[in-house]
């Protein structure tokens, strides 16, 4: 217990952890939470408050169990004992150097993981967690949860154990693999030819004439990479004869039906395929259909501008708001203390002072809305030049899209004028003629939601950002029965929703009416964007009108799960300012006569019928909603619930945490079955 043994995790991969833990007897779990600075301390802890004890350092974890090391002896090990780390396994590791026997052969278990975003970079950013875009998959076991990765050594350790008296038995794990984790079918594609090259590369130098099995496993599109490396060994050049592929499993694969189809020539006669899924795995059944442009961010030098304008309006909406509430606020001070104080010089400095103050916050209100309306343009110009610049982009629909968008920028603009022009009314206490101002600019709000309520603009806006993200649609399907290579294979099938946490809520029947309203149209889709994907690019605007109308429909439904209680609330609140209005007009007669006078105008009915046409969105909108989670945290707002990847029921939670219930833990099933087809 004496020695210091040091584990590089560049090179080793995490692999010697378990040998680490096995032998001492430790947690193998606290070893890869201290290493990767997950749990309450998160972070490099000092080396006292370390149970058991871990030295870190550059990177390299040493196991110290006596005490801490001097730092000159960072990276070695201590009393010539270096040889426990190879003694801690049964396996014999082969080096470069070593020469195989003609009986030997090696089974090689291979980790592929999935894209690092399921939904990308946008449909992330809308999630709230941009940070975690990336381009680049995480090899090794940092893509896996921990319990996987116990699972995978305990899997390994079985296998080793159950051969250990066979001498030309070899087997070895293999984390190394990473690719671009874009959400792309080119990607998937290269990530296949570049996994077939790493294995040559990695065991042609001394297993090109034994037999090899390769043992796969992928998460997600790493289940697609897998098919489009069964396609890449087809060719015979890059895989030797006596190489196969004897077990696959797939985890949560969206499989498609015309694109990444696998080849069956490599495959063992036994070969063992498992497929796992999640009924609720919305990214399996749905959002995989969408294959994004490679490089999603560099598609369009714009989009960039685009992401931070909308990052930009989030951040001037907040104090917007918080200064529209200290406005009113300051504005029913000042009007108790007109009203209701008797005139004294006292109560003349109180009005002054609380005035100043409402003057202040006005001024405040202004700059915020400048503020604000400047980013709002921002963004619509911006997504005019976006639009300026997608090449292969109809031009009637780019002029339509145009033409509103200007429109509306032309509204806005009306509209912030009008706005500070009221907010200077009220401050200067001029509200005979402030009430008139208030209701012309309410009819001017009122007439630009109304128009995006009626004609879905900003849905139609959003349908047409993922047409021209779109590189290919194919509806995916949650099992590959259609596969015709695999037609003579038996394919185990295991369900995994029952350690779904959603399996508990009471309304699990709604999420299927509402997967089964998006597959309505997911099929519509399908019938329109029929292509090779050679041709797609030019298909997916031929019937631009009939695939925005399924894809707005589609959107309509997720997006009313979102926003359809604060709309309900809004509209709430909307009859209640009716009623106040009311209850104002009967109070006395001059404002009984100026509001009813008011209310016979022009103005007036053009109010009703703009509330008409909003209210009957708000109702729609409700009636798509399925209320499909409920809020848990009470400190989070709505938004912030409805967004909340961990809160059971968010359409977050379905296409990110549903997705990788797969990649958990094995099922006793699957892990028996494996261990029997590794011998």
């Amino acid at each position: 217990m004496s020695n210091i043994h040091v584990v590089n995790k560049e090179k080793d991969n995490l692999d010697s952890f378990c040998m680490i833990a096995d032998y001492y007897n430790v947690s193998f779990r606290e070893l890869i939470r201290i290493n990767t600075g997950k749990g309450k301390g998160k972070g490099n802890y000092s080396y006292e408050n370390r149970d058991p004890k871990y030295w870190l350092n550059n990177g390299d974890i040493v196991f110290l169990p006596k005490k801490q090391p001097p730092k000159k002896e960072y990276g070695n090990c201590i009393n010539n004992n270096c040889n426990a780390l190879t003694n801690l396994t049964s396996i014999k590791e082969k080096k470069p150097d070593d020469k195989t026997h003609e009986k030997d052969y090696l089974h090689v278990l291979v980790l592929v993981p999935g894209t690092t975003a399921p939904v990308n970079d946008l449909f992330l950013f809308l999630l709230g967690d941009e940070n975690e875009s990336s381009h680049s998959s995480r090899s090794g076991f940092s893509y896996w949860d921990e319990c996987f990765i116990e699972d995978i050594f305990r899997l390994k350790k079985k296998i080793v154990n159950n051969n250990k008296d066979n001498v030309h038995f070899n087997f070895e794990l293999y984390t190394d693999f990473s690719w671009t984790g874009d959400n792309s079918h080119v990607e998937r594609v290269m990530g296949g030819k570049r996994l077939a090259r790493e294995l040559n590369r990695k065991y042609s130098s001394l297993w090109s004439s034994n037999e090899v099995f390769f043992h796969l496993i992928g998460h997600s599109h790493g289940g697609n990479v897998i098919n489009a490396f069964t396609n890449e060994i087809s060719k015979g050049s890059i895989f030797f004869e006596k190489w196969y592929v004897k077990t696959i499993v797939y985890l949560s694969t969206p499989f498609f039906k015309k694109i990444e189809q696998p080849d069956a020539s490599k495959l063992h006669k036994s070969v063992l395929i498992f497929n796992i899924k999640n009924k609720f795995d919305l990214t399996q059944r749905f959002i995989a259909d969408f294959s994004i442009i490679p490089s999603f961010k560099q598609a369009t030098k714009n989009i960039n501008d685009l992401l931070s304008t909308i990052k930009n309006i989030k951040n001037k909406f907040e104090p917007f708001m918080h200064s529209l509430k200290k406005y009113v606020q300051s504005l029913k001070e000042t009007f108790d203390i007109f009203i209701i104080s008797p005139y004294t010089k006292e109560a003349e400095k109180l009005f002054q002072d609380t005035y100043n103050r409402f003057s202040s916050n006005g001024n405040e209100l202004k700059g915020n809305l400048k503020s604000l309306v400047q980013s709002v343009n921002t963004l619509i110009n911006s997504i005019i030049e976006y639009i300026n610049g997608v090449d292969d982009m109809p031009s009637n629909v780019k002029q339509e899209t145009k033409s509103a968008l200007k429109r509306i920028k032309e509204m806005i603009d009306i509209l912030s004028e009008n706005a500070k022009f009221v907010i200077n009314e009220v401050t200067n206490l001029e509200l005979r003629n402030a009430y008139g101002e208030i209701c012309d600019f309410t009819d001017q709000l009122l007439q630009i939601l109304a128009s995006f309520a009626e004609h879905d603009w900003i849905i139609r806006v959003i349908v047409l950002f993922s047409i021209n993200m779109l590189d290919y649609f194919d509806n995916t399907v949650q099992t590959n029965d259609h596969y015709e290579q695999f037609e003579l294979i038996n394919i185990s099938l295991d369900e995994v929703q029952n350690e779904d946490k959603y399996i508990d809520y009471k309304n699990m029947r709604d999420f299927d009416i509402l997967i089964n309203k998006i597959e309505e149209n997911e099929k519509i889709l399908e019938g329109l964007f029929v292509s090779d994907f050679s041709k797609f690019k030019q298909k997916k605007w031929d019937n631009f009108e009939k695939v925005s109308s399924s894809l707005t429909n589609i959107f309509c439904d997720l997006i009313a799960q979102i926003i359809s209680k604060p709309l309900l609330e809004l509209k709430n609140n909307i009859e209640i300012s009716i009623a106040l209005i009311n209850l104002i007009k009967n109070s006395n007669v001059y404002t009984k006569y100026l509001i009813t006078t008011i209310d016979k105008s022009e103005t007036a009915i053009s109010i009703k019928n703009s509330m008409k046409t909003i209210f009957n969105f708000i109702e729609r909108m409700s009636y798509r909603d399925l209320e499909l989670f409920k809020i848990i945290d009470s400190t989070k707002s709505y938004y912030e619930s409805a967004l909340d990847i961990n809160n059971p029921g968010t359409l977050g939670y379905f296409a990110m945490i549903s997705h990788s219930v797969s990649r958990q833990k094995f099922s006793k099933n699957i892990f028996e079955e494996i261990v029997k087809n590794v011998q």
